[in-house]
């Protein structure tokens, strides 16, 4: 019940004034044109933070393969 409230009061927002329309307006645009360049910006950092998880991962297995211990210094 308290859950249900709490997302009820996210779900409903009230009529905007002009001002606060146009204010919404104005931050959706600039997030939008941003996108892009954000985008360019993360999307290769998160390839190689996922290429260094595929090889820790490989590390893993294959110490675990030869026997080592899990929690044994590199």
């Amino acid at each position: 019940m308290r859950f249900q409230k709490q997302v009820g009061i996210f779900m409903y927002t009230p009529p905007h004034s002009e001002s606060q329309s146009a204010r919404k307006y104005r931050l959706l645009s600039r997030s939008l044109s941003s996108h892009g360049e954000i985008c360019s910006f993360v999307m290769p950092q998160l390839a190689t933070l996922g290429d260094a998880l595929k090889r820790l991962e490989r590390q893993q297995s294959l110490r675990k393969a030869c026997g080592e211990a899990e929690d044994a210094p590199s």
